[in-house]
């Protein structure tokens, strides 16, 4: 059977010990630069960890191309995840990181090197290559993580804020190289806060807080104004710690949960015409 090119989270959830991260996430995300919107916070970055494999979820599924993350050489592979945290060691160079990792994915040196210049290429990087990252600018060091992440050709990009710190140039360079790998069936997935850009150059959006999907569409102004196919409700079952059920109802905005076991499902909203303001507290139903 071919593997499925989407990447797949089926009632995903994630706790921090007694702190929700997401929360019975479902989503099935198609090649092409899909983007995740939502406040400090709201689970974006759980998202990615999750995809990556850094984290595994408490409860449900996660397939990235039909590997699961659970299988990290294999799913590795295939995809680059560029942090927004600082990534390089401050005495390496630029071409000496990129080299390195790509000798841990296996390549033979010269592969390694080759490969290496080629992603300090595509990201404007050569002049600065031999030089140490701890002379970088912010821009610069956001570009070697973008070439770190690409320099094995993956099929799947995760990317945490990847604009963040570039110049004007350099920006519509980089959203150029997302539109060209999302041409050739590679999914770009990216979190970012400019949502002009956001809205410029994504093919899906994906809106996010407090750990659930409150919707998604193609564009930040259909999101942000769809009417809402589905509501965020508490009913009695497996959230068992009573300290658990505080950390999330105050999260919500509400200092006094019940003292009954809650999960947190989703249910279909009949309303017509609702809409859901970007932050807006979950109700909790009995």
């Amino acid at each position: 059977m071919t593997p499925s090119p989407s990447v797949i989270f089926d009632e995903v959830s994630k706790f921090y010990g007694e702190v929700l991260g997401v929360n019975r996430v479902t989503l099935n995300i198609p090649p092409g630069i899909t983007s995740l919107v939502g406040p400090n916070g709201s689970g974006k970055t759980t998202l990615m960890n999750l995809m990556t494999g850094l984290i595994h979820p408490d409860n449900g599924q996660i397939l990235m191309r039909g590997i699961s993350p659970r299988d990290p050489e294999a799913l590795m592979r295939i995809t680059g995840y560029a942090t927004q945290y600082d990534t390089a060691p401050r005495w390496a160079t630029g071409f000496t990181f990129i080299t390195t990792g790509l000798l841990l994915f296996g390549y033979g040196r010269a592969e390694a090197e080759e490969k290496a210049w080629k992603a300090l290429e595509r990201l404007s990087l050569t002049e600065a290559a031999n030089r140490k990252v701890a002379g970088y600018s912010k821009g610069m060091r956001q570009r070697v993580r973008l070439a770190q992440a690409i320099a094995h050709d993956p099929e799947l990009l995760v990317l945490d804020e990847p604009l963040n710190g570039l110049d004007p140039l350099v920006r519509a360079e980089t959203i150029a190289l997302f539109r060209t790998w999302a041409s050739e069936g590679k999914h770009v997935i990216l979190s970012s806060h400019v949502l002009q850009e956001v809205d410029l150059i994504s093919d899906q959006v994906v809106l996010i807080a407090n750990g659930m999907i409150i919707a998604e569409g193609q564009g930040v102004s259909e999101v942000m104004t769809a009417p809402i196919s589905t509501i965020a409700v508490i009913t009695p079952s497996a959230i068992p710690s009573l300290r658990q059920r505080r950390r999330v109802f105050a999260r919500a905005g509400d200092p006094s949960p019940p003292a009954s076991p809650l999960l947190f499902s989703r249910m279909p909203l009949s309303v017509a015409g609702a809409r859901m303001p970007l932050g807006q507290p979950v109700r909790a139903a009995d």
